[in-house]
């Protein structure tokens, strides 16, 4: 029993030295998974501004009411802490029959997570298409 005793006593504070070594490294980790949440959230959200403005857009008669109505729903959909910019142009003509383009360009804020070695934010560009139906007429 008193060799037991012994073996117990060398390892005295060995329990506090791993979790003053492991908790920075976890701490870290969750950060990790918390930035890279973050990032995939935003570029969700990117994505479905462009897909909903290319859809505005597409059920509009003249081009400049579709420029107007993207802008509409890039201006209402855009989240705190995302800046994107107004479009001026798709790609692809706006005809029945054809489908157009729209790109959206967006930066994105990542306050609140430089500490763990984020920028402080990133440009991200969501990019979507939709037809224009052919029997819509257009001008």
């Amino acid at each position: 029993m008193v060799g037991v005793v012994r073996r117990w006593g060398r390892q005295r504070g060995s329990m506090a030295v791993e979790v003053v070594l492991l908790a920075p490294v976890l701490i870290a980790m969750m950060m990790l998974v918390v930035g890279l949440g973050r990032y995939v959230d935003r570029s969700g959200d990117v994505d479905a501004i462009a897909r909903d403005a290319v859809r505005a857009a597409s059920l509009q008669r003249t081009m400049g009411d579709a420029l107007e109505a993207a802008n509409t729903i890039i201006d209402r959909s855009t989240p705190a802490g995302t800046t994107c910019q107004n479009v001026s142009s798709f790609g692809g003509s706006f005809a029945s029959g054809e489908e157009i383009t729209l790109q959206v360009r967006c930066e994105v804020s990542f306050d609140g997570l430089g500490f763990i070695g984020l920028p402080g934010g990133a440009t991200m560009v969501g990019e979507s298409s939709a037809p224009i139906d052919t029997l819509r007429r257009t001008s």
